[in-house]
């Protein structure tokens, strides 16, 4: 048994405690910087859309960081977590440009976050099952469904309109990306429910619902910029559940022990 330690240990909790107040403190600005956000950008992208954009995307960073003080979980859960919300971060900054190649950028930039997420959620399975295949069948089939069923409507609503065909064949890496993603979260949380692991039931269900969340905003993008439509309430929904998103995978870091 480890011999507890008055000043340090009374040092660790302040820390912890501090960390959890930060992180509350990060959320609330982030709640109220994103309808901002999407009240400056609702007729075009510009500069000060673009600020309260990178204000609400800073917040759910420095929250990511203040879980890890909060407690950290994994060490390497931890870090693949955080980088793939710093890559969040750098997207959301070269989306909210208005130039096309910033526009790529930032997707491209998306689709590795997407990677260092798979990789996170690959780890837990790791730690949690040593010698697990690296994707179990149900899941490679619940993969190729969800992927079929995105690509299809890629391509239809890419043939009916007068989108550059040549996004299609990125667009449609992104949507395998992102179903890779939500499929491998699920997996992980029924790994951790199954384990029995501490905080495995709260952490499962951050990672869970944080994935699905982030699916659920980027199938609403498919439905706004290749099906053409312009609908502020789905817009509102399309950021809303994006940000949601990133802030519980945030949090995951802290409940994953």
């Amino acid at each position: 048994m480890r011999p507890y330690n008055c000043k340090g240990d009374l040092l660790m909790d302040g820390v912890q405690s501090a960390a959890t107040v930060m992180a509350i403190i990060s959320i609330v600005i982030e709640a109220v910087f994103v309808p901002l956000f999407l009240r400056a950008s609702k007729d075009t992208k510009n500069g000060r859309s673009l600020f309260f954009k990178m204000v609400a995307s800073t917040m759910f960073l420095l929250t990511a960081l203040w879980a890890v003080n909060m407690y950290g979980g994994s060490v390497a859960y931890s870090k693949l977590i955080v980088k793939a919300i710093m890559f969040g971060w750098a997207g959301d900054l070269f989306l909210g440009m208005v130039w096309p190649w910033a526009c790529a950028l930032g997707g491209v930039i998306f689709f590795v976050g997407h990677l260092w997420y798979v990789f996170a959620f690959i780890r837990i399975r790791e730690e949690l099952a040593l010698g697990a295949p690296l994707f179990a069948g149900w899941e490679i089939a619940v993969i190729i469904a969800l992927a079929v069923i995105g690509c299809g409507l890629i391509l239809f609503f890419t043939f009916r309109s007068d989108l550059d065909k040549r996004l299609t064949v990125p667009v449609i890496l992104y949507e395998c990306m992102l179903c890779v993603m939500w499929v491998a979260a699920i997996a992980a949380a029924v790994g951790c429910f199954a384990s029995g692991s501490k905080n495995g039931i709260v952490f499962g269900l951050l990672i869970i619902t944080g994935s699905t969340l982030f699916k659920l905003s980027d199938d609403i993008i498919l439905i706004l910029t290749y099906g053409k439509v312009r609908n502020f309430p789905l817009r509102c929904v399309n950021i809303g559940t994006y940000y949601a998103a990133q802030t519980l995978l945030a949090l995951s870091i802290a409940a994953y022990v």
